[in-house]
Order: structure tokens, then C-alpha cells, then sequence
């Protein structure tokens, strides 16, 4: 069996350029052409390349055809690193006399995200061409995609099989312990069937997934997938109690202190940013040192600066029993992040109003050490100086959450002003009540202002208003009520509680779902009482319509639990 890629479709499209230009990083238009077949002119060996033709990054087994006619020079195919600016020697095609030319097999490299053509022309300073045919083939590869960090003991357990090949057959799959005590190597611990998962046309990918829940043994794993005649195997991992958080939390938690603005960072960066500032139209001015430096920069945006604290403070209260103390504070070091971007926060916040800067900002220029860039003394044009204006919910959720957790009175009073400010019952956008929704409940828990259940039930009706289908998927979830998918959030709903259209059938009790948004999890349906569920998120819920997966994903163990003023979100 062979995998078949037609590129004829590209052909029309190419834009022409000379090599030379190209690695100078000049663009002149006047220089350039475009077009199959076409027409190359310049002094004699000038290279012409043209736009490049991308294939699927793990291409490594696929061959390109060439064909077509030449005359005035030659033409080969280059292929292109993943990476700008690195090539490897082109692969040049045979012509004959007449201008004939064929390339029977340029094989890709595993790093190779695409493949250009190259023209040579000879000492007739000009060459015309035209390709005529521009085909694939490679064979059919089986991968078998798994959670690389590893699964917990107690939580589900399940993987994808893609392939490159269009196969519309099931598959089976092993659960295979290297080691599984004494004596006992390669011991099969799991069997299961692979469930066909659709297929991604722009991916050129079809897809099946896999559920090994059921098995609870901490141990190391790799899994042996097979469908039809191909067979593959998957990297090993570990399976244990906890394992992902242990693996993964404390190296999260551990960039934030990398990424502290407003002091030394030892072994990283000294001290930096001390004379970043506010100065308000009244001329008061009022040191905003602190926070965190942006990913790839060293701004500081109170976008998502909020959400982040939260997710610290929330990670915090989940699981306190995984946070280590290696620092030398009062807390230990996760909550001790989170409150580092809380004290941030509380300078760019304006107390009495509530107004929340938005950004300190310096652009992007700025190619050195963080402290290089300003001298850590006010008064001079190297000041950075606080922009903008912010109004955002997760600062409302984060204040309330460190209002009740250090009873501190000034923070609840400032997530109240706030909260003033960024109230809106009449938005109807997924994220603003999704950002609602939580906020509204952390300030029930702190206030204990039961009138904030009614605002929570209002966002879960804006939340629901926005769920769609269509003819592939269920669950999914528009930005706005009728818009295009944001997030595949939704993944389990039982047959039962699913209309005939695939959405949620409104007043069905206890209508469960689990969900993500902008890095949250939530489930959220209509009721005095909100029910939640909650699992490993898969994003996007391929429908299915035989009896036995039916079966299956009703099968599925799924936890809830009720939000009330006394108790958290469960997820």
C-alpha cells in the first residue's frame, strides 16, 4: 500500500525569486515573478528559487516526483528546514536534449517542514519552464501519541493513533510492561480496541484513540498499537499516585520565579526594572516594581498577569499537599508566587476607584539582561511607565481568594471595587463568563453574599448559550451564541441528556460536563445547585452513533459534585 500526494494544486501559485536576494533578505517586487510556467532571467548560474510547498513535519519516508520541461538551464528540489535559513543541497532533475526533465525520487528528511524548486540558468541568461506534474508517495506510518509526562493512578487513561494513510478500519492495542517484577520482562498488562477517531484532511492524518482507565499499577509503560497490517509502538511512560503533578508543578511554579521582575534572581538576572512607575494625570508618582517579565519579553501586562495569580492561588488550595517549601518564607513557594504577582497587582490597582493599570511597557528592542535595560533610579526618559487601562475579572477572583484565605480586608475590598468595574450580566461572551462565573464564586466564598448564585446561574445560561455541533463534532463551544468553535470544551455528556442536535437539553437533571477555557476548568449547567463533572480534558468530542461506543463512553466514570457559599470548584 502506498500513501499518493498530489502537488499539482500548488503549481500555479509559485512566486519566483532570486536565491540571492532572498538570503540578503531584500523583497523587490520588480525582481520577482510568478507562475508555472514561467520565464527566468540573469547573468549566467544565477539561482532562482520559488515559494516553498509544505508537508507534514514527520514526512520521513516520502518521495517527490518531478516532471516537466526545462530549457536554459536546470532545476532541482531543495528541501526546507523546520528552521529559516537552513537548506539542504538540492536534488537536481535529468535533462535531456530537448528540455525534458524528470526527477524519479527526492526523499525527504525527518526535519524538513517543506521542499522549493531550484532553477539554474545556463549562458543563455534565461530559461523557461514549466512543470507538468509534482506528486507524493510515501507508506502508510503508525504513531502512537501518549501522554509523555506520564498518568495518575485513579484518573483516565487514554491516547491517540494517528496515521498517514486514509484508513477506515478499527485497530487493537497492548499495554506492555518492560519490567514487571522478577523474572518477568515485556509482560502485557492491558488489552483494549482502538475507537476510530475521524480523520484531519489538512493534516493528511487518520486518527483512533485509546482508553487503558481501568489499569491502576504504578509502573513503566509503552503501548503496542495495531490496525490493519501496520503495527507501532509508543515511547515508554510512567504510570503512578500523583505522578503528573510531582512531575510538572514545582517546574511550573518554578519559571514564574525565573520571570520575577523587580529583583535579583540569582544565577539568572540582578535586580531589574526598580524604577518602573505610575504617574497619574494629577502628577503622583508611585513605584510599580515587581511582577513578572512577559514570556518573551521583559513587559509586564496585567491581562495576564490576573489569571495567572489565580491559577497560582487555585493550584495552592488544590493540592497544598504536593507544594514544596525550598525558599525562605512564611509560605511555601507556590503561594508565595502568588502572592509576589498579587503585591503587583495591588500597586498597579488604584484603591479607591478600583482601576486597574494595564501594562508597563518598553517594547521590543530591548536584546540584553533584564537589568541593563533601565538604570533602577526614577526620574529619567529609561523610566518605564504604567499604560492603559484593565478591567479583569481574574483580579476580582485572585483578590477575593487572598481576601479569604490571609483574611486580609484589603484585598476583598479591592476585588469588590474592582468587581464594580467589571460586572457586565449583558455580555454574553464565553470567556468574559467563564471569568464571571469564577469570580462571582470566590467572592461568594469570601462575602458569603448569596445574591452572587443568581450571577453564577446568569453566566452558566450566557456559557450554554454558547455550545454548537455540527455534522463531525458535539461540545464544542463558540465565542459568542451562533459563532465559530473557540474550544472544544465539552468531554462527556451521556446519550441521554443530549437533544437531538447534540446540545444540552436545557432543565435535564444533572446535565454533567467537564470544560476548558483560557487555561480553566469548569462544568456548568442550569440550577439552584451547580453540578459539575469533571475529567481528563479531550479536546473535542467526535460523535458516534453505534450502540456499543455509546456504551462505552456511558461506561465512563465521571465524579460530580454541587458548588455552594461553604465549598470550591471541584476540578
Amino acid at each position: 500500500m502506498v500513501v499518493n500526494r498530489d502537488y499539482a494544486r500548488w503549481l500555479g501559485n509559485l512566486k519566483w525569486m532570486p536565491r540571492d536576494a532572498w538570503t540578503r533578505n531584500v523583497h523587490d517586487p520588480a525582481a520577482e515573478c510568478a507562475g508555472n510556467p514561467v520565464s527566468l532571467t540573469g547573468d549566467p548560474r544565477t539561482m532562482w528559487i520559488s515559494s516553498p510547498i509544505p508537508i507534514p513535519l514527520d514526512s520521513a519516508n516520502l518521495d517527490v516526483f518531478l516532471a516537466g520541461t526545462v530549457r536554459g538551464g536546470r532545476i532541482g528540489l531543495e528541501w526546507c528546514h523546520a528552521k529559516r535559513g537552513k537548506f539542504y543541497p538540492p536534488v537536481w532533475a535529468a535533462v535531456d536534449v530537448e528540455g525534458r526533465f524528470v526527477l524519479s525520487r527526492a526523499s525527504a528528511r525527518r526535519t524538513t517542514a517543506s521542499f522549493r524548486f531550484v532553477v539554474e540558468l545556463g549562458n543563455e541568461r534565461s530559461a523557461t519552464l514549466e512543470i507538468t506534474e509534482c506528486r507524493g508517495e510515501s507508506q502508510p506510518e503508525l504513531q502512537v501519541l501518549v501522554n509523555q509526562v506520564g498518568y495518575n493512578v485513579g484518573l483516565p487513561k487514554t491516547f491517540t493513533v494517528q496515521c498517514n494513510a486514509s484508513l477506515e478500519v478499527g485497530g487493537s492495542f497492548r499495554v506492555i510492561a518492560p519490567i514487571a517484577g522478577p523474572g518477568k520482562e515485556f509482560v502485557t498488562v492491558f488489552e483494549g480496541a482502538l475507537e476510530p477517531a475521524g480523520r484531519i484532511g489538512e493534516w493528511e492524518r487518520t486518527y483512533w484513540r485509546g482508553d487503558f482507565s481501568r489499569l491502576d499499577i504504578p509502573n513503566n509503560y509503552y503501548i503496542e498499537a495495531r490496525v490493519g497490517d501496520l503495527e507501532a509502538e509508543s515511547p515508554v511512560f510512567a504510570l503512578g499516585n500523583n505522578f503528573v503533578a510531582e512531575r510538572t508543578l514545582d517546574t511550573a511554579q518554578r519559571f514564574y520565579w525565573y520571570q520575577r521582575c523587580g529583583m535579583a534572581i540569582p544565577g539568572w538576572h540582578e535586580a531589574c526594572h526598580l524604577d518602573d512607575r505610575i504617574t497619574t494625570a494629577e502628577g503622583y508618582t508611585r513605584d510599580v516594581a515587581g511582577g513578572w517579565h512577559d514570556a518573551g519579553d521583559y513587559n509586564k501586562y496585567n491581562g495576564f498577569t490576573p489569571h495567572s495569580v489565580w491559577a497560582l492561588l487555585y493550584t495552592h488550595e488544590q493540592r497544598a499537599d504536593l507544594c514544596r517549601t525550598l525558599r525562605n518564607g512564611p509560605h511555601c513557594d507556590i503561594l508565595d508566587e502568588a502572592l509576589w504577582g498579587a503585591e503587583f497587582l495591588r500597586k498597579m490597582q488604584e484603591p479607591v476607584s478600583g482601576k486597574l493599570w494595564d501594562r508597563v511597557f518598553s517594547g521590543y528592542g530591548h536584546w540584553n539582561t533584564p537589568e541593563s535595560e533601565t538604570d533602577n533610579r526614577f526620574g529619567d526618559e529609561k523610566d518605564r511607565v504604567a499604560a492603559g487601562e484593565a478591567r479583569n475579572l481574574w483580579l476580582v477572583a485572585s483578590f477575593a481568594h487572598i481576601g479569604r484565605v490571609l483574611r486580609n480586608a484589603e484585598f476583598t475590598d479591592r476585588a469588590l471595587r474592582h468587581w464594580k468595574l467589571c460586572q457586565d450580566l449583558g455580555n454574553k461572551g464565553l470567556h468574559h463568563n467563564a471569568a464571571q462565573l469564577i469570580a462571582a464564586h470566590e467572592l461568594l466564598r469570601t462575602t458569603g453574599d448569596t445574591g452572587l448564585v443568581e450571577v453564577e446561574e446568569q453566566c452558566v445560561r450566557h456559557i450554554l448559550a454558547c455550545q454548537g455541533a455540527d455534522e463531525n463534532y458535539d461540545g464544542w463551544f463558540a465565542n459568542a451564541p451562533g459563532g465559530k468553535p473557540a474550544y472544544s470544551i465539552v468531554g462527556y455528556l451521556p446519550p441521554r441528556w443530549r437533544s437531538g442536535s447534540g446540545r444540552i437539553q436545557p432543565g435535564t437533571s444533572p446535565p454533567t460536563f467537564s470544560g476548558a477555557w483560557s487555561g480553566t476548568r469548569a462544568s456548568l449547567p442550569v440550577s439552584r445547585t451547580i453540578h459539575l463533572a469533571f475529567r481528563n480534558f479531550t479536546p473535542g468530542t467526535r460523535k458516534r452513533s453505534s450502540t456499543s461506543s455509546r456504551r462505552n463512553r456511558a461506561g465512563m466514570s465521571v465524579r460530580t459534585a454541587s458548588i455552594s457559599p461553604r465549598r470550591g470548584l471541584p476540578f
